[in-house]
């Protein structure tokens, strides 16, 4: 009786000790803490081989086992979808890399060691990267648009001071009686003219608004004050509301102009992949946070 009761005990210490260095468990897969410590070790380097993984500063445990989990769930849905990234396309990878820099792989591995990484793990790193590049071409890139008015307000938000730059307003000036906005309140008040902007309707509690289309409007034409709330007010949208003793006043930005556009045609191509790249990345995680739902995930 005695030796089972310490066989039960030996054996529940050591299932104890096994879960104790278990990380996270995806399907029937399993992490262990000594993985995840390893890769905070030398993501630096990591970094260096794969930075579309491994893209900040700092690392702590659990963001590390978020990008695991992430690289994961990338690789079981390429791999459904039928684009497996198998060990001989690695191998190519790494041999046209190679050939590239006139380097050989002894000369590889002994970089490798110096940088603390081991050849599997490179061997990993160029797989994950490559798996990373086919869900941004595959999956996520399909989902993602940028559109002409989104440059061109990020073209005016990054140029807002650039006193070199003529702007053309088609502008539409509303007024409304401060004694009756400071009842209704900001929200209410630009919230009931967006809806009137849909609708063709003013709402109850701002039918005191007045409407004036003042259309094209070059900004040498307006005064300092409200140049400087429209440039800081993007093309489709209300400005801030200025108010007076008698009225508060905000424009809508039907169109923003420039009067001379070559610095814009110079940047506008940058800015576009600079709002795409920001814009996948945002669709990437709300792409995986809704792939992961289909996986069972336990993080111990």
């Amino acid at each position: 009786m005695l030796k089972i009761l310490i066989l039960s005990i030996f054996a529940t210490n050591l299932y104890s000790a096994l879960l104790d260095k278990i990380a996270v468990v995806y399907d029937e897969e399993v992490i262990m803490k000594s993985e995840i410590d390893r890769a905070l070790k030398n993501f630096r380097s990591r970094a260096v081989i794969a930075p579309v993984i491994y893209n900040k500063n700092k690392y702590n445990f659990d963001e590390m086992i978020q990008l695991e989990l992430n690289t994961r769930t990338i690789r079981t849905h390429l791999s459904e979808i039928g684009l497996v990234i198998d060990d001989e396309q690695v191998e190519r990878t790494i041999e046209s890399f190679l050939s590239a820099r006139r380097s050989n792989r002894r000369e590889l591995e002994e970089t490798l060691k110096q940088q603390g990484l081991t050849f599997a793990e490179y061997f990993e790193l160029v797989r994950i990267s490559r798996e990373f590049n086919g869900a941004m071409k595959y999956v996520v890139e399909p989902l993602v648009s940028v559109s002409e008015q989104q440059i061109k307000n990020e073209f005016f938000r990054q140029n807002t001071d650039n006193q070199t730059l003529t702007i053309e307003y088609n502008l539409i000036l509303y007024r409304f009686p401060t004694s009756k906005y400071n009842k209704v309140g900001a929200d209410k008040f630009l919230n009931g003219l967006k809806n009137y902007q849909n609708t063709g309707v003013l709402p109850q509690e701002i039918k005191d608004a007045q409407e004036i289309d003042l259309g094209k409007v070059s900004e040498d034409d307006l005064a300092k004050d409200v140049v400087n709330i429209l440039k800081r007010t993007d093309e489709g949208d209300f400005s801030t509301p200025t108010k007076s003793d008698d009225f508060v006043t905000t424009y809508f930005i039907r169109k923003k102009d420039l009067t001379e556009t070559a610095l814009y045609q110079r940047r506008k191509g940058a800015i576009r992949a600079m709002l795409f790249e920001r814009e996948a990345r945002r669709v990437l995680q709300v792409w995986l946070a809704a792939e992961r739902q289909k996986h069972f995930i336990q993080v111990l």
